[in-house]
């Protein structure tokens, strides 16, 4: 609720403890997930320098727990892209993007996931300058994304699509 209420630091606040208490308490991929939530929530708070540190290591464990992952590690991906988005940095985005369709060939089932990564390209698009590109992935992600509504995430990603 601290997240659609606009209360970022008490939102990151909660993905702190609620990673924390997720360490040794369930799989690495979940640990993962939660990081990378835990982090654009610390970069929507205000402080994207520390969100880059946790995505940074959070990377790290993912690339060195690949096998353990497995066949999921594709939404760690998403994830850390819309984490990276969110801190400003838009530079790692496309190969985590790239990496995404490797892994998936076929492409993304879910309608929720598909509207997550069009999420991070079109704000990353954006951020870019390439208003016309973004307005479109925007319009495309709106109706699948799972934010509530009056979300940060949301707002941008309805800003951009207008």
């Amino acid at each position: 609720m601290a997240y659609a209420d606009h209360q970022l630091d008490q939102a990151a606040a909660e993905m702190e403890i609620a990673t924390a208490l997720a360490e040794g308490a369930t799989s690495e991929f979940e640990v993962l997930r939660d990081r990378m939530t835990w982090a654009s929530r610390i970069a929507e708070a205000g402080d994207p320098a520390r969100a880059l540190r946790l995505i940074n290591e959070s990377m790290r464990r993912l690339r060195s727990n690949a096998g353990q992952i497995g066949g999921q590690r594709w939404m760690v991906l998403i994830d850390a892209a819309l984490a990276y988005q969110r801190s400003g940095s838009c530079g790692q985005v496309p190969a985590l993007l790239k990496e995404v369709d490797t892994l998936l060939p076929g492409g993304i089932a879910s309608p929720v996931w598909r509207g997550n990564r069009l999420t991070a390209e079109a704000m990353c698009l954006s951020a870019g300058g390439r208003a016309d590109e973004a307005r479109s992935k925007a319009r495309e992600a709106l109706p699948l994304v799972n934010l509530p509504d009056g979300s940060p995430s949301k707002q941008s990603l309805q800003d951009v699509a207008k």
